[in-house]
């Protein structure tokens, strides 16, 4: 069907439009073929860059005409003749060679097809991303490649999940983590040497990868440098080196091949060399994978189009050995980190055990934590109650037995007579098990602390067990490391401990937690702080949390307890000696009084951040510090408008229904700039250095193409949800700063708390990076709308943050 004949390779020439002279370009080198012999009429191909190109075969190949648009816009006329002798097969080996297996589906379903090969190389460094052409025979195709990166994309930079760099220049923010971010911004080192370490979320192959030069000091750009790959960030394999390297401009892009790509977690650049500053910069890095297929259509000359699809196999590593890092080389596990007190035990791999089940997790307050998982202020409590392993928020990690408070087991620097006075450490934001098997804790920039050392030894989790021992296990569930604190004295606490995101009756929290269903909120019974504490994104505290009060005699022995009587309350107790001095409480025991009583069931901490207590019927009965007869009830909760059993309103008639979104939606209205599309979300996903984010839903469907907001208001937008949608019109789309159109969903009338509420469709327009604290203000209810678009630049923009 399609063109099998040899590889063959053109001197081109090219001239700007209006221009007649004709200036030497690059040979362009071109094979398609999947088995047949027809020759090749046309050829059209684009790349990512923007840049596409269309070229027109006389009868016999001999030349070729067409045109180009550069990646900048430029248009330029081409002409090609034949040069040297058509090679048979391209190299199987080149970089630029796609070899498919392919299938054709049509109404009788799918069918395998010949084997398909492509190669097209125009000299510009940047590989096609889609190819059509049509044979002399009128038969055609067309195809779009795709790639391992998330949804087919080749840019995989965005599953980059950590960047870390030897130096880095922090004052002025010019630090490592600017390498992977869209805006405009740069790694400083003030070094002539130093290295850089890319995490990526999962193992990924990169065949290629961008390095882009900064904006000044052309003496600081590399000029030399070794790319690695490593499975486990202590064996390497060295991918790509390079020397005598330099760029033309500044802000330029210059594309490296790797010869050799398989998957690798994480890469490596070492830089060697630059222009002869005592100081290195970049402005990016980025990283490709390979293309592992195509989908598209073929036809034959007066036929229906068929669906065409083919795949690739993924490349396989080399069979070169991986080794450490060679000496000189800054690594940045190397610093031995201060070790968890424990016990390594030897370990094999001899016999086959059952398969560990994964339940009982930090989610649901279980009593333990896969690799992966994290503790930020949270607890893990074993199987019986007796005992809590917990996370403190400073540095420290503690191990206490239930029944009595007592510290068995801490992983910082303090002894069990500093417990109650320790009230200050390091900032440790998490301690986490590391998919590599070793617990490892952070300070709150991600800088680890001190470890179990146990990495690359198989270990998949950590349980707390019923005898007070924490234990690391293996894929085989033996023990690699423990604790050391096994015990035969387990008496059980007063109450039994709540887990998940709800206390029951009877149930209590002292020094434990409950987790949202998200993961986003934290309630803390914490006894530094002497109080109960509600943490939200990041480990920040939120605005609920409640002290001990001065009169009881000892903060450090108090329970948080939803009691039978309907009592939800801290109470102070020494269990040891059985005194109970309730009788000193004040704090929450008018919950049921003559004029309102019930009798709650349940505590439960919502995805919101409120924190509620039910009745058996599960109604809401008290939030946040409010009864449900209290005047400042209605109003209590965390979201936006107040509770409303109304159903979203039907789409107008002739609209398109908007998806239902769990996050404010992001709905895209004009389609005519992919790039410009991908700005806009980028810099709404940039967090702020404390690591909040906006909480959006991306809507990109067609079907809202040229709508309104008036449209989209009509079209069952999910105003009991949200507070806003968010717009990328037009005016987003072409205006160089993308200001994004914020729309009030307003708010419904209640008439019991004599609010009149506000009709939808207020607007104003904001830059990208200034979404993520509109969104997360007006969510949360935390400002007014008023707050917002009373202060805008005088074009109605806002920018400020």
């Amino acid at each position: 069907m399609f063109s099998a004949v040899p590889s063959s390779t053109f001197q081109v020439w090219w001239r700007a439009s209006g221009s007649t002279e004709w200036t030497p370009g690059h040979e362009l080198l071109v094979h398609i073929g999947d088995g047949e012999n027809a020759a090749l009429e046309e050829l059209s191909w684009g790349a990512a860059d923007g840049s596409s190109c269309a070229v027109g075969f006389s009868p016999g190949m001999a030349e070729c005409r067409g045109h180009r648009r550069t990646g900048g816009g430029d248009v330029l006329e081409i002409r090609g003749e034949l040069s040297g002798e058509p090679v048979n097969s391209p190299d199987s080996g080149d970089a630029r060679h796609h070899a498919f297996d392919t299938e054709i589906e049509d109404v009788t379903g799918r069918r395998p097809s010949e084997p398909l090969r492509v190669l097209i190389d125009d000299g510009s460094g940047v590989a096609p991303s889609w190819l059509a052409w049509r044979d002399r025979t009128g038969d055609s195709c067309s195809i779009v490649l795709r790639s391992a990166g998330p949804a087919g994309n080749a840019d995989v930079t965005r599953m980059v999940t950590e960047v870390w760099a030897s130096a880095e220049y922090d004052e002025v923010d010019e630090v490592a983590a600017n390498l992977i971010e869209e805006a405009p911004s740069k790694w400083f080192a003030p070094h002539d040497r130093a290295s850089l370490e890319f995490q990526f979320s999962r193992p990924v192959t990169v065949d290629h990868y961008l390095l882009t030069s900064a904006n000044d000091a052309p003496d600081r750009d590399p000029a030399a440098w070794v790319l690695r790959g490593s499975l486990n960030g202590h064996l390497w394999r060295t991918l790509d080196t390079r020397s005598h390297q330099s760029f033309t401009a500044r802000h330029e892009t210059r594309t490296y091949r790797i010869a050799a790509p398989a998957a690798y977690h994480c890469y490596r650049l070492d830089i060697v060399g630059n222009n002869g500053s005592p100081h290195l910069q970049l402005e990016t890095v980025r990283f490709f994978a390979p293309v592992n297929g195509f989908t598209g259509y073929r036809r034959r000359a007066g036929h229906a189009p068929h669906a065409y699809r083919g795949s690739c196999a993924a490349p396989q590593a080399p069979d070169i050995p991986m080794d450490p890092l060679p000496d000189g080389f800054p690594d940045r596990r190397g610093k031995r980190l201060s070790r968890f007190p424990g016990t390594e035990v030897p370990t094999s791999f001899d016999r086959a055990l059952p398969a560990l089940p994964k339940d009982g997790d930090v989610m649901t307050g279980g009593h333990r934590m896969w690799a992966g998982e994290s503790l930020r202020r949270q607890s893990l409590t074993s199987l019986n109650d007796a005992f809590t392993l917990k996370h403190f928020g400073f540095d420290d990690l503690v191990l206490i037995r239930n029944h009595d408070r007592r510290p068995l087991w801490w992983s910082s620097d303090f002894s069990p007579g500093d417990w109650r006075r320790k009230t200050r450490g390091s900032g440790v934001s998490d301690v986490t098990l590391r998919p590599d098997g070793d617990l490892v804790a952070h300070d709150e920039n991600g800088v680890p602390l001190r470890s179990t050392g146990t990495a690359d030894r198989g270990v998949v989790l950590l349980e707390v067990r019923d005898d007070g021992d924490v234990v690391l296990l293996n894929g085989a569930g033996e023990i690699v490391w423990h604790t050391d604190t096994a015990t035969t004295d387990v008496p059980r606490p007063p109450s039994p401990i709540a887990r998940g995101d709800r206390m029951l009756v009877g149930q209590s929290l002292a020094d434990q937690s409950l987790t949202s269903p998200n993961g986003r909120y934290v309630l803390v019974h914490d006894h530094q702080h002497a109080g109960t504490f509600l943490y939200g994104p990041r480990g920040r505290i939120t605005r609920w949390f409640y002290l001990v009060p001065s009169m009881y005699p000892d903060p450090f022995g108090t329970r948080l307890v939803l009691e039978e009587d309907g009592l939800f309350l801290r109470w102070s107790k020494d269990e040891a000696d059985g005194v109970d001095v309730r009788g000193v409480r004040k704090a929450w025991d008018s919950l049921t009084t003559p004029n309102f009583p019930f009798h709650p069931r349940q505590v439960v901490l919502r995805d919101s951040g409120d924190l509620e207590m039910l009745d058996s019927d599960g109604e809401v009965m008290w939030r946040n510090g409010y009864k449900r007869d209290s005047d400042k009830f209605a109003k209590s909760s965390n979201r936006r408008r107040p509770e409303t059993n109304r159903k979203r309103a039907a789409a107008a008639s002739g609209l398109p229904r908007l998806p239902a979104t769990p996050n404010v939606p992001v709905i895209r209205t004009d389609f005519s700039d992919d790039d410009a599309w991908y700005r806009v979300k980028t810099g709404i996903g940039r967090g702020t250095p404390d690591g909040f984010e906006a909480n959006v839903s991306y809507v990109d469907d067609p079907a809202f193409t040229g709508m309104t907001s008036t449209d989209l208001l009509e079209s069952e937008v999910d105003r009991a949800e949200h507070a806003i949608m968010l717009v990328v019109d037009e005016i987003t789309i072409h205006s160089p700063e993308h200001p994004i159109l914020v729309v009030d969903l307003g708010s419904e009338p209640d008439p019991d708390d004599d609010w009149a509420g506000v009709p939808a469709g207020r607007s104003f327009r904001a830059v990208p990076h200034a979404i993520q604290e509109i969104e997360n203000n007006l969510s949360l209810a935390n400002a007014d709308w008023e707050d917002f678009a009373d202060h805008l630049d005088d074009d109605g923009v806002r920018r400020d943050t």
